[in-house]
């Protein structure tokens, strides 16, 4: 994975604490920050004081700052505020709100089979951009299949929520023959609706009307395959890959000058491109002085090794 740091644990705790202080993410950075395996672990970390000014930004904007809202309260759907939120902000969002409305509405597993059909029936009406969103939060087919099946077998999930997962298979698992095999896991499925939801994704993307398309995609040149792969893949994770949004990059370091240095695990992440570059750029003098130099000097491991790595823009300093 090209951003490593995006598992560490000690990178979600710094943009939390961020958040806390006031700094919440531009609706750029709220894109990155809505996806695996980062997205989980930030959600793990929000408390009960987090929930109202959650919900004021699910209530007053429309964006993927919202969106970023939606997705961090999943926690805390049972509490009936955060429900009555969600339906009620359903009735005047815009489809972008809405797509990331409904995937929590689903964690609740009292919601209702009416709201549930009003959901599915969303999705297929606005299936690009379903479609476009799980491309990038999945990231392709490398990883969609065991992501999927992860969430699929997540018992924290209720049963009566597996049917979103299958609407996602179709779009962002390339090879047509693993994505009906697993989309007829669904007709197995405990909760009825699913079953449902199973029967129109195979009539609707693998019935004999498909066919044709099917074949030829499975009769591609390799080189065709290849190229198409790359494009995709460009095309989902192309910006991802080429900057790290500064509000990551602030985080992390407001959190090592409060004095929360990370472990060897979480230092060996962030010392790898593309981050560590630009983690250099946000050093300062009053760092080398304040913490950076004694740092290196008293500590062992992958920390000092982190932060030898920091020290690249001042190695003409006679003390370093």
């Amino acid at each position: 994975m090209y951003h490593d740091f995006t598992s560490s644990e000690y990178v979600a705790d710094a943009i939390i604490v961020y958040i806390r202080e006031g700094h919440y993410p531009s609706d750029e950075s709220a894109v990155f920050l809505d996806r695996l395996p980062l997205i989980d672990a930030l959600r793990q970390r929000i408390g009960e004081d987090d929930v109202p000014w959650l919900l004021s930004l699910v209530e007053n904007e429309s964006g993927p700052a919202a969106g970023l809202a939606c997705t961090l309260l999943r926690k805390h759907i049972h509490q009936q505020e955060v429900k009555n939120c969600l339906e009620t902000r359903w009735n005047t969002a815009n489809p972008y709100l809405r797509n990331r409305l409904l995937w929590r509405m689903l964690d609740d597993p009292n919601l209702s089979r009416e709201w549930h059909r009003r959901l599915f029936n969303f999705v297929l009406e606005e299936w690009d951009m379903f479609r476009d969103f799980n491309l990038m939060f999945y990231e392709g087919s490398l990883k969609a299949v065991s992501r999927i099946l992860s969430r699929l077998g997540d018992t924290s999930y209720p049963d009566s929520k597996k049917w979103i997962y299958f609407c996602c298979v179709p779009d962002v698992v390339e090879d047509r023959r693993a994505a009906k095999t697993l989309i007829n896991i669904g007709l197995s499925a405990n909760d009825e609706f699913t079953r449902e939801v199973a029967e129109v994704l195979l009539e609707r993307f693998f019935s004999d009307n498909s066919a044709e398309d099917s074949e030829t995609h499975d009769h591609m040149s390799v080189k065709d395959k290849e190229k198409m792969n790359i494009d995709r893949e460009a095309d989902i994770s192309g910006e991802m890959e080429l900057a790290v949004p500064d509000f990551i990059v602030k985080a992390i370091m407001a959190h090592i000058r409060n004095g929360h240095h990370p472990g060897e695990k979480d230092a060996d992440l962030m010392n790898r491109l593309p981050l560590i570059d630009y983690l250099r750029a946000e050093v300062t003098e009053t760092d080398l002085d304040a913490w950076l130099l004694d740092t290196v000097k008293d500590t062992s491991g992958a920390p000092p090794l982190l932060y030898l790595s920091l020290l690249r823009k001042f190695t003409e300093r006679d003390d370093i």
